[in-house]
Protein backbone atom coordinates (compact mmCIF):
# COMPACT_ATOMS: atom_id res chain seq x y z
CA UNK A 1 0.00 0.00 0.00
CA UNK A 2 1.24 3.55 -0.69
CA UNK A 3 2.58 5.40 2.27
CA UNK A 4 1.45 8.88 3.16
CA UNK A 5 3.63 11.49 4.77
CA UNK A 6 2.29 14.03 7.19
CA UNK A 7 2.86 17.72 6.43
CA UNK A 8 6.08 19.23 7.76
CA UNK A 9 5.47 21.35 10.87
CA UNK A 10 7.76 24.38 11.33
CA UNK A 11 7.89 27.16 13.90
CA UNK A 12 8.04 30.52 12.13
CA UNK A 13 9.66 32.14 15.16
CA UNK A 14 12.53 29.66 15.09
CA UNK A 15 12.95 30.12 11.33
CA UNK A 16 13.22 33.90 11.63
CA UNK A 17 15.30 33.91 14.81
CA UNK A 18 17.96 31.53 13.53
CA UNK A 19 17.89 32.32 9.80
CA UNK A 20 20.04 34.63 7.74
CA UNK A 21 19.43 38.35 7.43
CA UNK A 22 18.78 38.66 3.72
CA UNK A 23 18.76 41.81 1.62
CA UNK A 24 14.96 41.70 1.50
CA UNK A 25 14.73 41.63 5.28
CA UNK A 26 17.20 44.50 5.60
CA UNK A 27 15.15 46.52 3.11
CA UNK A 28 11.98 45.93 5.16
CA UNK A 29 13.72 47.04 8.35
CA UNK A 30 14.99 50.18 6.59
CA UNK A 31 11.50 51.00 5.33
CA UNK A 32 10.20 50.66 8.89
CA UNK A 33 12.93 53.05 10.08
CA UNK A 34 12.00 55.58 7.38
CA UNK A 35 8.39 55.41 8.55
CA UNK A 36 9.52 56.44 12.03
CA UNK A 37 11.69 59.23 10.58
CA UNK A 38 8.54 60.69 9.01
CA UNK A 39 6.68 60.03 12.25
CA UNK A 40 9.12 62.22 14.15
CA UNK A 41 9.15 64.75 11.30
CA UNK A 42 5.39 65.35 11.29
CA UNK A 43 5.11 65.03 15.04
CA UNK A 44 7.23 68.14 15.61
CA UNK A 45 5.85 70.48 12.93
CA UNK A 46 3.32 72.00 15.32
CA UNK A 47 6.13 73.28 17.55
CA UNK A 48 7.65 75.24 14.67
CA UNK A 49 4.30 76.57 13.47
CA UNK A 50 2.92 77.91 16.76
CA UNK A 51 4.89 81.21 16.76
CA UNK A 52 3.73 82.06 13.22
CA UNK A 53 0.09 81.21 13.99
CA UNK A 54 0.19 83.32 17.17
CA UNK A 55 1.48 86.28 15.17
CA UNK A 56 -1.01 85.88 12.31
CA UNK A 57 -4.12 85.28 14.40
CA UNK A 58 -3.21 87.41 17.43
CA UNK A 59 -3.46 84.53 19.89
CA UNK A 60 -1.69 83.78 23.15
CA UNK A 61 0.60 80.85 23.91
CA UNK A 62 -1.92 79.57 26.45
CA UNK A 63 -4.49 79.14 23.68
CA UNK A 64 -2.32 76.44 22.12
CA UNK A 65 -2.10 74.27 25.24
CA UNK A 66 -5.25 72.28 24.30
CA UNK A 67 -3.93 71.84 20.73
CA UNK A 68 -0.65 70.38 21.95
CA UNK A 69 -2.49 68.22 24.49
CA UNK A 70 -4.89 66.94 21.81
CA UNK A 71 -1.96 65.66 19.78
CA UNK A 72 -0.50 63.84 22.76
CA UNK A 73 -3.85 62.29 23.68
CA UNK A 74 -4.23 61.13 20.09
CA UNK A 75 -0.78 59.56 20.19
CA UNK A 76 -1.64 57.63 23.34
CA UNK A 77 -4.88 56.31 21.87
CA UNK A 78 -3.29 55.56 18.50
CA UNK A 79 -0.49 53.51 20.02
CA UNK A 80 -3.06 51.33 21.80
CA UNK A 81 -5.35 50.72 18.83
CA UNK A 82 -2.50 50.15 16.38
CA UNK A 83 -1.68 46.93 18.20
CA UNK A 84 -5.25 45.72 17.85
CA UNK A 85 -5.35 46.60 14.15
CA UNK A 86 -1.99 44.92 13.59
CA UNK A 87 -3.12 41.71 15.28
CA UNK A 88 -6.48 41.66 13.52
CA UNK A 89 -5.71 42.90 10.02
CA UNK A 90 -1.92 42.75 9.70
CA UNK A 91 1.13 44.76 10.76
CA UNK A 92 1.49 46.17 7.25
CA UNK A 93 -2.09 47.41 7.24
CA UNK A 94 -1.65 49.06 10.65
CA UNK A 95 1.51 50.82 9.48
CA UNK A 96 0.02 52.02 6.20
CA UNK A 97 -3.16 53.30 7.85
CA UNK A 98 -1.19 55.10 10.57
CA UNK A 99 1.06 56.89 8.07
CA UNK A 100 -1.85 57.88 5.83
CA UNK A 101 -3.81 59.22 8.80
CA UNK A 102 -1.09 61.47 10.19
CA UNK A 103 0.05 62.57 6.73
CA UNK A 104 -3.43 63.53 5.52
CA UNK A 105 -4.40 65.20 8.81
CA UNK A 106 -1.15 67.20 8.88
CA UNK A 107 -1.74 68.47 5.34
CA UNK A 108 -5.29 69.47 6.26
CA UNK A 109 -3.98 71.60 9.15
CA UNK A 110 -2.57 73.90 6.45
CA UNK A 111 -6.17 74.64 5.41
CA UNK A 112 -7.57 75.08 8.93
CA UNK A 113 -9.70 78.23 9.42
CA UNK A 114 -9.47 78.39 13.21
CA UNK A 115 -7.71 77.04 16.26
CA UNK A 116 -10.41 74.49 17.12
CA UNK A 117 -10.01 72.88 13.69
CA UNK A 118 -6.27 72.70 14.22
CA UNK A 119 -6.86 70.99 17.56
CA UNK A 120 -9.19 68.39 16.04
CA UNK A 121 -6.82 67.70 13.14
CA UNK A 122 -3.90 67.52 15.53
CA UNK A 123 -5.75 64.87 17.52
CA UNK A 124 -6.38 62.86 14.34
CA UNK A 125 -2.74 63.23 13.31
CA UNK A 126 -1.74 62.06 16.78
CA UNK A 127 -3.69 58.84 16.24
CA UNK A 128 -1.49 58.07 13.25
CA UNK A 129 1.74 59.29 14.83
CA UNK A 130 1.11 57.17 17.91
CA UNK A 131 0.23 54.12 15.82
CA UNK A 132 3.27 54.31 13.56
CA UNK A 133 5.96 53.80 16.19
CA UNK A 134 4.77 50.42 17.59
CA UNK A 135 3.75 49.17 14.14
CA UNK A 136 7.06 50.02 12.48
CA UNK A 137 9.10 48.75 15.44
CA UNK A 138 7.22 45.45 15.36
CA UNK A 139 7.80 45.12 11.63
CA UNK A 140 11.53 45.77 12.03
CA UNK A 141 11.76 43.18 14.82
CA UNK A 142 9.85 40.50 12.93
CA UNK A 143 12.00 40.88 9.80
CA UNK A 144 15.26 40.59 11.77
CA UNK A 145 17.02 37.49 13.17
CA UNK A 146 17.42 37.37 16.92
CA UNK A 147 21.18 37.99 16.82
CA UNK A 148 20.60 41.31 15.00
CA UNK A 149 17.24 42.26 16.48
CA UNK A 150 18.42 44.55 19.29
CA UNK A 151 20.48 46.59 16.86
CA UNK A 152 17.68 46.79 14.28
CA UNK A 153 15.01 47.80 16.79
CA UNK A 154 17.28 50.39 18.42
CA UNK A 155 18.19 51.88 15.03
CA UNK A 156 14.49 52.03 14.17
CA UNK A 157 13.45 53.77 17.39
CA UNK A 158 16.22 56.40 17.26
CA UNK A 159 14.96 57.37 13.81
CA UNK A 160 12.25 59.35 15.60
CA UNK A 161 14.60 62.11 16.82
CA UNK A 162 16.25 62.11 13.39
CA UNK A 163 12.86 63.07 11.99
CA UNK A 164 12.77 65.96 14.45
CA UNK A 165 16.17 67.17 13.21
CA UNK A 166 14.95 67.08 9.62
CA UNK A 167 11.76 68.91 10.64
CA UNK A 168 13.85 71.74 12.09
CA UNK A 169 15.92 72.06 8.92
CA UNK A 170 12.77 71.88 6.80
CA UNK A 171 10.98 74.53 8.88
CA UNK A 172 13.98 76.86 8.63
CA UNK A 173 13.60 76.94 4.84
CA UNK A 174 9.85 76.60 4.39
CA UNK A 175 8.46 78.92 7.08
CA UNK A 176 10.07 82.14 5.75
CA UNK A 177 9.04 81.33 2.16
CA UNK A 178 5.60 79.70 2.44
CA UNK A 179 4.42 80.36 5.99
CA UNK A 180 2.91 77.92 8.45
CA UNK A 181 0.22 76.76 6.01
CA UNK A 182 2.83 75.69 3.49
CA UNK A 183 4.75 74.02 6.32
CA UNK A 184 1.84 71.68 7.03
CA UNK A 185 0.59 71.22 3.46
CA UNK A 186 3.95 70.05 2.11
CA UNK A 187 5.03 68.37 5.35
CA UNK A 188 1.97 66.13 5.35
CA UNK A 189 2.19 65.30 1.66
CA UNK A 190 5.53 63.49 2.09
CA UNK A 191 4.15 60.74 4.41
CA UNK A 192 1.17 60.23 2.09
CA UNK A 193 3.51 59.61 -0.84
CA UNK A 194 5.67 57.34 1.32
CA UNK A 195 2.59 55.32 2.32
CA UNK A 196 1.87 54.72 -1.37
CA UNK A 197 5.45 53.54 -1.81
CA UNK A 198 5.06 51.15 1.13
CA UNK A 199 1.88 49.78 -0.43
CA UNK A 200 4.05 48.20 -3.13
CA UNK A 201 7.41 47.86 -1.38
CA UNK A 202 6.51 46.59 2.11
CA UNK A 203 5.60 42.94 2.67
CA UNK A 204 3.33 41.66 5.41
CA UNK A 205 4.91 40.35 8.59
CA UNK A 206 5.81 36.64 8.23
CA UNK A 207 4.61 35.95 11.76
CA UNK A 208 1.21 37.40 10.93
CA UNK A 209 1.03 35.35 7.74
CA UNK A 210 1.89 32.20 9.69
CA UNK A 211 -1.26 32.68 11.78
CA UNK A 212 -3.47 32.53 8.70
CA UNK A 213 -3.43 29.20 6.87
CA UNK A 214 -5.18 30.70 3.83
CA UNK A 215 -2.11 32.92 3.27
CA UNK A 216 0.44 30.10 3.40
CA UNK A 217 1.30 30.58 -0.28
CA UNK A 218 2.11 34.23 0.39
CA UNK A 219 4.29 33.23 3.32
CA UNK A 220 6.18 30.62 1.29
CA UNK A 221 6.82 33.18 -1.44
CA UNK A 222 8.07 35.72 1.11
CA UNK A 223 10.38 33.19 2.77
CA UNK A 224 11.69 32.35 -0.68
CA UNK A 225 12.71 35.99 -1.06
CA UNK A 226 14.62 35.56 2.20
CA UNK A 227 16.51 32.66 0.62
CA UNK A 228 14.54 30.02 2.55
CA UNK A 229 12.64 27.28 0.70
CA UNK A 230 10.05 24.91 2.18
CA UNK A 231 7.73 22.27 0.73
CA UNK A 232 4.32 23.51 -0.36
CA UNK A 233 2.58 21.37 2.27
CA UNK A 234 4.59 22.88 5.17
CA UNK A 235 2.41 23.91 8.10
CA UNK A 236 3.71 26.93 10.00
CA UNK A 237 3.06 27.63 13.67
CA UNK A 238 4.11 30.38 16.03
CA UNK A 239 4.89 28.89 19.43
CA UNK A 240 5.68 32.23 21.04
CA UNK A 241 2.29 33.59 19.94
CA UNK A 242 0.53 30.50 21.23
CA UNK A 243 2.25 30.73 24.60
CA UNK A 244 1.29 34.39 24.89
CA UNK A 245 -2.36 33.68 24.05
CA UNK A 246 -2.51 30.76 26.46
CA UNK A 247 -1.08 32.77 29.33
CA UNK A 248 -3.96 34.08 31.43
CA UNK A 249 -3.76 37.51 33.01
CA UNK A 250 -0.61 38.53 31.13
CA UNK A 251 -1.12 42.24 31.85
CA UNK A 252 -2.20 41.65 35.42
CA UNK A 253 0.97 39.66 36.05
CA UNK A 254 2.95 42.89 35.68
CA UNK A 255 1.61 43.92 39.07
CA UNK A 256 2.19 40.64 40.89
CA UNK A 257 4.74 40.48 43.68
CA UNK A 258 8.14 42.02 42.91
CA UNK A 259 7.03 43.03 39.39
CA UNK A 260 4.80 45.76 40.84
CA UNK A 261 7.76 47.92 41.88
CA UNK A 262 9.61 47.42 38.59
CA UNK A 263 6.50 48.10 36.51
CA UNK A 264 5.70 51.35 38.33
CA UNK A 265 9.34 52.47 38.18
CA UNK A 266 9.48 51.93 34.42
CA UNK A 267 6.17 53.74 33.88
CA UNK A 268 7.29 56.75 35.94
CA UNK A 269 10.66 56.86 34.18
CA UNK A 270 9.13 56.77 30.71
CA UNK A 271 6.45 59.29 31.65
CA UNK A 272 8.99 61.75 33.06
CA UNK A 273 11.29 61.35 30.06
CA UNK A 274 8.56 61.84 27.45
CA UNK A 275 6.97 64.68 29.42
CA UNK A 276 10.24 66.61 29.39
CA UNK A 277 10.96 65.86 25.73
CA UNK A 278 7.54 66.78 24.36
CA UNK A 279 7.37 69.89 26.52
CA UNK A 280 10.59 71.15 24.99
CA UNK A 281 9.72 70.11 21.45
CA UNK A 282 6.29 71.74 21.58
CA UNK A 283 7.19 75.04 23.23
CA UNK A 284 10.89 75.85 22.67
CA UNK A 285 10.41 77.63 19.30
CA UNK A 286 7.51 79.66 20.73
CA UNK A 287 9.52 80.73 23.79
CA UNK A 288 12.50 81.76 21.66
CA UNK A 289 10.32 83.84 19.31
CA UNK A 290 8.81 85.51 22.37
CA UNK A 291 12.35 86.47 23.41
CA UNK A 292 12.94 88.21 20.09
CA UNK A 293 14.56 85.50 17.95
CA UNK A 294 13.39 84.93 14.38
CA UNK A 295 11.30 81.83 13.57
CA UNK A 296 14.18 80.33 11.55
CA UNK A 297 16.59 80.70 14.46
CA UNK A 298 13.99 79.22 16.81
CA UNK A 299 13.65 76.24 14.49
CA UNK A 300 17.40 75.74 14.39
CA UNK A 301 17.49 75.76 18.19
CA UNK A 302 15.22 72.73 18.30
CA UNK A 303 17.34 71.03 15.66
CA UNK A 304 20.39 71.57 17.85
CA UNK A 305 18.53 70.16 20.85
CA UNK A 306 17.73 67.06 18.83
CA UNK A 307 21.26 66.49 17.57
CA UNK A 308 23.02 63.88 19.78
CA UNK A 309 26.41 65.62 19.66
CA UNK A 310 24.84 68.84 20.94
CA UNK A 311 22.20 67.50 23.31
CA UNK A 312 24.24 64.76 24.89
CA UNK A 313 21.59 62.07 24.18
Amino acid sequence: MPTTTSPQLRDIGEILDEGRWSGTQIKMACLAALAIVLDGFDGQLIGFAIPSIIKEWGLTRAAFAPVVAAGLVGMAIGSIFAGYIGDRFGRRVALLVSILVFGAATSCIGLAPDLMTIGVLRFVAGLGIGGTLPSATTMAAEFTPQRRRAMAVTATIVSFPLGGVLAGIYAGYVLPAYGWRGLFLMGGLVPVIFALVLLFAMSESPRFLARHMERRGELLKLLGRFGMTFPMDTVFTDRAEQLASDRSGAIGSLFDGPRLRDTLALWVAFFACLFAIYSVFSWLPTMMVAEGFSPSVAGNSLTAYRHPTLSGT
